[in-house]
Order: C-alpha cells, then sequence, then structure tokens
C-alpha cells in the first residue's frame, strides 16, 4: 500500500482515531476532547480532559475570529522521565569527586 492510500484509510477512520501533527501520526482516540500531552523523551502520548476547545473559541470569538479547527498538543516531559531524570541528577551529585 502506498503511503497515501494509508494516510486516506486512517482519515475515513474519523473518531476512531486522532491526529498528532507534531509527530506527523496518528493515535486511537479515547474520545476526550482537549489537549494532548507529548512526552519529548519517552514519546508517551497522553489526553488532558479539559474542554480547552470552548476556551479557545471564546478568546477567538472575543477577538472576532472565527477558527475552523483547534489544535492542542503540549510537548514537554511527562512525570515518569521527570522523576527518573531527578534521581540521576541526584546520583551525579552524590558522586565523590
Amino acid at each position: 500500500m502506498a503511503p497515501n492510500q494509508i494516510y486516506r484509510a486512517l482519515d475515513r477512520l474519523g473518531p476512531r482515531v486522532r491526529r498528532v501533527e507534531t509527530l506527523n501520526a496518528y493515535m486511537e482516540d479515547a474520545g476526550t476532547p482537549g489537549a494532548i500531552m507529548l512526552c519529548r523523551i519517552c514519546g508517551r502520548i497522553d489526553a488532558l480532559d479539559v474542554q480547552i476547545d470552548t476556551a479557545i473559541d471564546r478568546l477567538c470569538g472575543a477577538a472576532g475570529f472565527q477558527s475552523a479547527r483547534v489544535i492542542a498538543e503540549i510537548v514537554g516531559i511527562c512525570a515518569r522521565c521527570r522523576s527518573t531524570e531527578a534521581s540521576i541528577d541526584r546520583e551525579a551529585r552524590e558522586q565523590p569527586q
């Protein structure tokens, strides 16, 4: 199958998959509206269960702007990777010089 056929098939799945613009990838959609969080270290993707679309629509409306689509992807470091980094930093500080 050619890549464009795969992307067309994924687009047709509609509400069952969600496009992750930052990664140019797709993920299973849990049906939760809102933003997704992407860990730049381990690659974990989690949904952030907030009504961000409503807030953005309200802000856009106040500015006289009508949004056509809202893409909310937050890239950062997940709690597990942060705790791992903190452990590594602690161990490095505790090493005798």
